[in-house]
């Protein structure tokens, strides 16, 4: 169904014909302020656990401390879906009419906090309302993030400059899943939550150097 979809869809032809891009790393060179974006996500994306990592948290708080019922692990990760469906519209909005850089920084504040919190929780309840702040980041910054990308880069090589956002994504998110299991494994759930919290402070403020400068 989804691809009898794009019969519907119309590509713009351009009025004049244009140059086919190829793909190098000079886009990086020549736009240093995306470049400093780039760098920014990654380093925050080194912090960024992956969900199904998390989850295994309040399944440990269950076994060990007996606080709720494993029945209601799947609770947790309800919580955390519908916290993104219902917040991720209206944070669209906020980031079209207050700015793109100031909600992303937001949504990386809560994460920060989403880490710190359950690094320190030891209740069911606690570690079900962090996953909700979590929510709220991942709705804060799902698809604003491609869309200040967007913004940053000619439009001529956005293909290209989304394909590098998705791939510092994807490469952090990879070595944040090594090193955050690594660490949950040898020392703990709460070593691998303070690990998120310290990268992700870190890729905040490289951010917000990026946002306010000039």
């Amino acid at each position: 169904l989804s691809l009898l979809s794009f019969f519907f869809v119309e590509d713009k032809k351009p009025a004049t014909r244009a140059e086919v891009a190829k793909l190098n790393f000079r886009l990086l060179k020549e736009n240093k302020h995306f470049a400093f974006y780039l760098a920014a996500i990654f380093i925050f994306g080194l912090g960024t656990l992956p969900i199904t990592l998390m989850l295994l948290y309040p399944t440990t708080i269950v076994l060990t401390k007996g606080a709720s019922s494993l029945a209601n692990i799947p609770l947790v990760y309800f919580a955390y879906s519908v916290t993104f469906v219902l917040t991720a519209i209206p944070l669209g909005k906020f980031a079209d009419s207050i700015g793109k850089r100031v909600t992303i920084s937001i949504g990386f504040a809560l994460a920060v906090i989403a880490y710190l919190g359950l690094a320190f929780s030891n209740t069911f309840g606690a570690v079900l309302f962090f996953f909700i702040v979590f929510g709220i980041y991942s709705a804060a910054t799902d698809g604003v993030e491609r869309a200040l990308a967007a913004r940053l880069i000619d439009r001529k090589l956005l293909a290209t400059g989304e394909g590098m956002l998705n791939a510092a994504v994807g490469i952090s998110s990879l070595l944040s899943g090594l090193i955050g299991g690594v660490l949950w494994t040898f020392y703990g759930p709460a070593a691998a939550f303070a690990y998120g919290a310290i990268l992700s402070s870190l890729g905040l403020c490289v951010f917000l150097v990026f946002a306010f400068r000039k």
